[in-house]
């Protein structure tokens, strides 16, 4: 074995430590190469799912082995597996690609390159065309195809290779649900919710297959149904939320869920009162989560909540002036027919409106609720799926999120990247942690976590029994493409915009949102408290400073287990890789009161049960405010929920 292609990639291995049959190690060194060959092959086959290192090396040895005794595409692919698998990814893509090479006719070795880690969109899209081209009759390639388009291209663009695997093999659940899902995401609800129910009632018990079906009865503004496929869903896997976060941050699912448990546990002691001012109750064996400081916070100015992902700019600057409001348009609706068209006016001229009363309208019953907690308590108790992630916004000041110069200890390769695309600001998020909603709501009841902030939490994966209460106007799709502003009018379309993302907002006064925009048409209804914004034309944009920030999640270990509670400190950020930076660029770097003073701008408060229309683009900033004459030790609950629509 001197001859290697590749030499030195792992030792000799000791056979006769190794758990194979005798004879096959035998075989390795009798007859000519071409058995010997054979025999190597048919021991890394044996090999190849072992887990032990040493076991991985053996069968990466015997395939190295079987290819210099007889170049084959199967030794190589194999290899390729093996290699994967022992996270030697480099090597990995060198054998899958000698196989491409070798034989270009074999579909796997495109599509284990395909697969591979660090394979580019573009890349992996191109090998499973050849692929397909191989095999054209085969729809478990053509499903991988369109799930590869569907990573670097808009869902539209997977439909008909997505529909060619249905055709293939109607049965499969994996290609109907993948059908559906690209069907709904390229705005086709109606196309999409047949194939996704097919999908349902062939794996009733797979919680993923069930929950698509309630986003496409969701699109369709069917939410009560939606409710049911949401609730159903979770109770099959009450952390589908958290294996959600899987695929995202590349960590494993097991991690995330210990991690999960774990936060939840502690955040019931804490709401029991086991850990109230840093200190656990008598009889009390945990006690060294200092949460005294975390639990407390500081009165922050008055503050609020951004759509689509929000930023903390100045918390104090307070006072609207009533000229100001007068520049919003206000409306009164008095039935759902008035707001739709309300709606349908300012949404084609892409202009702001505030409607009185409208809470009413979307939110139904749920509207400007005095007993909010005790509802939100007797929900959580009759579900499993009431998990909710709630940001410990910063201190002082109650902001949603920081925006700072980037943070020293940024790997050199990073820093120059950010340098090179002139990023100079972090916009540092705050930590997240899970409790349960009846937790939660009993520590705001208290005042024992001014802190806590249910900050954009998806009502599909978080609370699905509420979406039962809400009515949302539909939103006629603009008649041409383009947006902005002008002149509304014309004919509409027949179709509404399809009913996007539902998030509901809970905490209590104290926090503040900085200037951001949110890419989609935002409703935001008011259930209890108020919320200040500032909204400013579109057109004077630039006038607030955009600028590119470093997206950075803060440890949340660093918060509770730390003094980065006290005031003025900073919890620990979770500084990024190369491979995992993420840059947000719908941020500004002007204050409130910069925002305030541009001619144009209106400035407002919506209280329950009002409702606010934002357009896509113009950027605004939010302040949370407690209810009006709220009795109890805790600072009053400012609840919203707000619908994105898809255009």
């Amino acid at each position: 074995m001197g001859d290697w292609s590749w030499p030195h990639l792992v030792p000799e291995p000791q056979w006769d430590a190794l758990d194979a049959p005798p004879e096959a190690i035998m075989a390795l060194g009798a007859g000519p190469s071409v058995v010997r060959a054979r025999a190597y092959f048919m021991l890394g086959e044996s090999l190849l799912q072992r887990t032990k290192a040493e076991e991985q090396d053996a069968a990466i040895y015997s395939y190295v082995a079987a290819h210099v005794l007889r170049p084959d595409a199967a030794a190589y692919i194999n290899l390729g597996v093996a290699l994967r698998q022992s996270d030697r990814t480099a090597a990995a893509r060198s054998a899958f690609a000698l196989a491409v090479a070798h034989t270009p006719s074999v579909a796997a070795a495109h599509t284990n390159l395909a697969a591979l880690p660090g394979t580019a969109p573009a890349e992996a899209v191109a090998l499973l065309q050849r692929a397909v081209a191989t095999v054209p009759q085969s729809a478990e390639l053509r499903l991988a195809l369109g799930s590869a388009v569907r990573r670097g291209q808009p869902a539209a663009a997977a439909v008909q290779t997505l529909e060619a695997a249905v055709a293939l093999a109607p049965t499969s659940v994996a290609s109907t649900h993948a059908l559906g899902a690209a069907l709904l995401a390229s705005s086709r609800a109606a196309e999409a919710l047949p194939l996704l129910r097919r999908a349902r009632a062939a794996a009733p018990a797979d919680a993923p297959v069930v929950f698509w079906e309630g986003t496409a009865l969701q699109a369709a503004y069917r939410l009560r149904e939606a409710a049911l496929c949401f609730d159903a869903a979770l109770r099959l896997d009450p952390l589908l939320s958290v294996r959600t976060r899987e695929a995202g941050s590349g960590r494993p699912w097991e991690a995330l869920a210990a991690e999960a448990r774990a936060s939840l546990k502690t955040w019931a002691r804490i709401a029991d009162g086991e850990e109230r001012d840093g200190a656990p109750r008598e009889g009390g064996t945990e006690g060294q989560v200092d949460v005294g400081r975390v639990l407390r916070g500081g009165d922050g100015g008055e503050g609020g909540e951004g759509g689509e992902g929000g930023e903390g700019g100045e918390g104090g600057e307070g006072g609207e002036d009533r000229e100001a409001e007068a520049a919003c348009a206000v409306a009164a609706p008095l039935d759902h027919a008035a707001l739709e068209a309300v709606l349908a006016r300012h949404a084609a001229a892409g202009t702001p409106v505030l409607l009185r009363g409208a809470s009413h309208l979307a939110a139904g019953a749920a509207a400007n609720w005095s007993n909010w907690s005790r509802w939100a308590r007797v929900r959580a108790a009759t579900t499993d799926a009431a998990v909710v992630p709630v940001s410990l916004v910063f201190v002082p000041g109650g902001g949603t999120s920081r925006v700072e110069p980037l943070p020293p200890g940024l790997a050199p390769r990073v820093r120059a990247s950010l340098e090179r695309r002139s990023v100079r600001h972090a916009l540092t998020r705050p930590p997240v942690h899970l409790m349960s909603l009846g937790d939660l709501s009993t520590l705001l009841d208290d005042g024992r976590c001014r802190r806590c902030y249910l900050k954009q939490a998806r009502l599909d994966m978080h609370m699905p029994s509420l979406l039962a209460e809400l009515t949302p106007p539909p939103l006629p799709r603009p008649a041409a493409a383009g947006g902005g502003g002008g002149g509304g009018g014309g004919g509409g379309a027949a179709a509404p915009m399809q009913l996007g993302d539902a998030f509901l907002w809970l905490g209590g006064g104290g926090t503040h949102t900085g200037l951001h925009t949110d890419a989609r048409p935002n409703l935001l209804a008011m259930l209890s408290g108020s919320k200040r914004l500032v909204l400013v034309p579109p057109h004077h944009a630039a006038a607030l400073q955009p600028a590119s920030m470093l997206d950075l999640a803060t440890d949340p270990a660093s918060d509770l287990a730390t003094e980065g509670a006290e005031e003025g400190a900073a919890p620990t950020p979770l500084l990024p890789s190369e491979a995992e930076v993420h840059l947000n660029h719908n941020h500004f770097l002007a204050s409130w009161r910069d925002a305030a003073a541009l001619k144009g701008a209106c400035s407002l408060t919506v209280s329950a049960p009002d409702a606010l229309f934002i357009p896509p683009a113009w950027p605004h900033a939010v302040r949370s405010v407690a209810a009006v004459g709220h009795v109890g030790p805790g600072p009053g609950v400012v609840a919203a929920v707000n619908f994105f629509y898809d255009e």
